[in-house]
């Protein structure tokens, strides 16, 4: 019986044993699990770690989600802001800072110099001048005082340039830009058909984004305003880089190899005439370069290890066929990169891109000209807004009165995009102002302003105005009265068809109704009548019902152009005034955070209308009424095409949306057709296949106007 008592009890002690063993096995293993998840990183250390990699596109993204979840995490908006600017996305930026507290703000590093430089890229220069000078003035560590010092050298000369502004009109050309880098516009032909190239730019590593074509292009411009792009094979199985349309040759200056050669093209293929045996230096070879006076004489950039920069050098063709050793021309040389020289037309006035003498930031151009007398370039000269801007600007290439140059400016399409510019021609703009009952309000003023710049006038004794100013550029009115800004809009002035240089357009201001009133122009003054037609809207947030700040459109739906935009106020109120009526156009709404809105024309009445928007949110119906299709068939009507466009960019530029293609289900499975139809041409726009699906919407009968976009989880 005892032995029995003992076995027991060690048959006890074992089991108690074997279950502490267990539970010190489950504790320590839940305690590693613990541990480890302890050590996952967090969503922001993850943002961080790609930020400090300098992969600003990833880095973005995850900061984005945070402030998806938490709106106002001033960390979270601190960060992303600085990955949109590295991005060239200064206006995102500036939102960003600003809307962190001034309290919050002073406990993160470096806050006043970014949103100084944030204004200083939307050319907010006197706004960055002053935050700038603040920071250069506070006590403590400040890490980016050089950076600071120069960017304020920078501002002073933009004010200056400011003063004097070049007329002419600067437009991105879109429909062959994209979220690729573009650049060397070279002209054919003029500016209607040039070559160009396209290299990709950094994106984040997560993107579906179907990827940009690269490799050199050719656009051309058809008779409806439009752009197409496309590959130019010839160019690229050659390895040519284009530089220089050579007309009186009809040839192309081409580089190979970090050699220059004069190439015929054609459709079958490019044949080499003739290499310029130039006697380069080997550490010298040209990154860029000009030919002039009947291809004798050649200005090219390229790095000089004398002064450990880019400089530009001349060389010319002797009477015996041989070139001239190079030489650095030191009217020219900066102490930074002088690039990108052109000439134009053979004319003794040469164009090139500089980051040194009064830049206003990254490479600017400057212009000179060559005095024979004295045998030496002029003081180059900045040519000033709005061809110059804050951002890198270069690949100038001018013909006749047009040109074209690559620039990386805020606002850009991608990273660098090609823009085209062209004078201004100007209107004498005429009216009066009058009051509640109809009185003339003289000695009042008018302010106008325009291009970073700012012109006023007053009325007379009988309260009317007159003023001049430039076409196809965003203007915006101020009538003051008592120290007060009574009235205030937003408007763009087409350019006359006339051809002529100036033109008489007449509009009226009634201070009490603030509408625009009918004006009845003279035979002998030829005037036009503008701004009689009238759109009113407000714009809310669908859930909360509350007045948004947004921007408004409107679009002209044959060249995709805008031809106005506004803000809406605080209580979210917006108006237009027009020449004529608006079938012509659609209204577009943007803003941040929220879906946009797009309808046409002949969807808009003379009445105000009320335009929601719903939050970006999985599990939403996006209406979208301004995609109309052909009746009983799944192709899209023309006028869907710039609707469209925008479509694509906006899921583009929301690169984690997933969204399902809906139409009405109708008979004979119209619906999955059209949407289908629509699904295919945001693919051939760049939108990802794995973001795209159809559907229909059920028990629908068959409507030929409207699209669906629902947000997948």
């Amino acid at each position: 019986m005892a032995a029995q008592t003992r076995l027991q009890s060690k048959k006890s002690r074992r089991l108690i044993s074997t279950a502490c063993w267990y539970w010190c096995i489950v504790i320590a293993f839940a305690g590693i699990t613990s541990s480890l998840q302890a050590q996952k990183p967090s969503l922001f250390e993850e943002a961080m770690k790609a930020y400090r990699a300098k992969k600003y596109a990833d880095a973005v993204l995850l900061f984005e989600n945070i402030l998806a979840e938490k709106r106002q995490d001033e960390q979270a908006l601190y960060y992303a802001a600085l990955c949109y600017l590295h991005l060239q996305q200064a206006t995102t930026a500036y939102d960003y800072l600003k809307m962190i507290p001034k309290s919050q703000a002073t406990f993160l590093d470096e806050y006043y110099y970014w949103l100084s430089r944030a204004a200083y890229m939307q050319h907010l220069f006197e706004e960055s001048k002053t935050i700038l000078n603040s920071y250069l003035n506070e006590r403590g560590s400040r890490k980016f005082i050089k950076e600071a010092t120069t960017l304020l050298t920078h501002i002073n000369y933009a004010l200056e340039l400011q003063q004097k502004p070049v007329l002419f009109n600067i437009e991105n050309i879109r429909n062959i830009n994209s979220l690729a880098n573009e650049s060397v516009p070279v002209g054919y032909a003029g500016t209607q058909r040039f070559w160009f190239i396209r290299k990709k730019r950094n994106q984040p590593s997560e993107s579906k984004t179907a990827p940009e074509k690269e490799g050199w292009f050719i656009a051309q411009q058809q008779t409806n305003g439009q752009w197409t792009r496309q590959l130019e094979d010839n160019i690229n199985k050659n390895n040519f880089a284009v530089l220089q349309w050579i007309e009186h040759e009809r040839s192309v200056l081409v580089l190979k190899g970090g050699k220059l050669y004069m190439v015929k093209p054609s459709p079958t293929g490019w044949q080499v005439l003739r290499e310029l045996d130039v006697p380069f230096r080997e550490t010298s070879r040209p990154l860029a370069a000009t030919l002039y006076d009947q291809s004798r004489k050649l200005i090219f950039s390229a790095f000089n290890p004398e002064t450990s920069s880019l400089d530009l050098f001349y060389t010319e063709l002797k009477t015996d066929g041989v070139w001239s050793v190079p030489y650095p021309i030191v009217e020219i040389n900066s102490t930074r990169d002088e690039y990108t020289p052109f000439f134009a037309n053979d004319t003794q006035t040469l164009y090139f891109s500089s980051k040194g003498w009064n830049s206003i930031g990254g490479f600017d151009i400057f212009t000179t000209r060559y005095d024979p007398a004295k045998k030496r370039w002029t003081m180059p000269e900045n040519i000033g807004f709005p061809i110059n801007s804050a951002g890198d600007d270069y690949w100038m290439q001018i013909y006749g009165q047009k040109g074209l140059l690559a620039s990386n400016r805020s606002g850009s399409v991608g990273g660098e995009d090609i823009y085209l510019f062209f004078p201004l021609t100007k209107i004498l703009l005429t009216g009066k102002i009058t009051g509640r009952r109809g009185e003339p309000l003289s000695n009042t003023t008018i302010q106008f302003l325009y291009q970073n710049k700012s012109i006023q006038v007053r009325t007379d004794a009988f309260g009317y105005y007159k003023i001049e100013l430039p076409v196809e550029t965003d203007i915006q009115a101020r009538i003051w009265l008592q120290g007060k800004i009574q009235y205030q809009e937003n408007f763009r002035i087409s350019n006359p068809e006339t051809g002529s240089n100036t033109q008489t357009l007449q509009r009226h201001f009634n201070l009490q109704t603030s509408q625009a009133t009918d004006a009845k122009p003279t035979s002998e003054q030829q005037e036009t009548t503008a701004f009689v037609f009238t759109i009113n809207g407000n714009v809310k947030d669908a859930i909360q019902k509350q007045p948004l700040r947004a921007t408004v459109k409107l679009i002209d739906v044959s060249s995709a152009k805008t031809v106005k935009f506004t803000s809406t106020d605080a209580n979210g109120k917006f108006n237009f005034y027009l020449e004529k009526p608006v079938e012509a156009y659609f209204i577009e709404v943007i803003a941040r955070g929220f879906l946009s809105y797009w309808q046409t024309g002949e969807q808009l009445g003379k009445e105000e209308h009320t335009i929601t928007l719903q939050p970006i949110a999985s599990e939403t119906n996006w209406h979208i009424p301004a995609i109309s299709f052909d009746a009983q068939s799944d192709k899209f009507k023309h006028s869907a095409i710039p609707v469209l466009d925008k479509l694509s960019m906006f899921l583009l530029e929301n690169g984690t949306l997933k969204v399902q293609v809906r139409c009405p289900e109708g008979t004979a499975q119209m619906g999955e057709k059209r949407a289908a139809s629509i699904a295919s041409y945001l693919i051939q726009k760049g939108v990802s296949p794995t973001r795209i699906s159809t559907g229909t919407i059920s028990n629908s009968s068959l409507i030929d106007t409207g699209i669906e976009l629902y947000i997948l989880p």
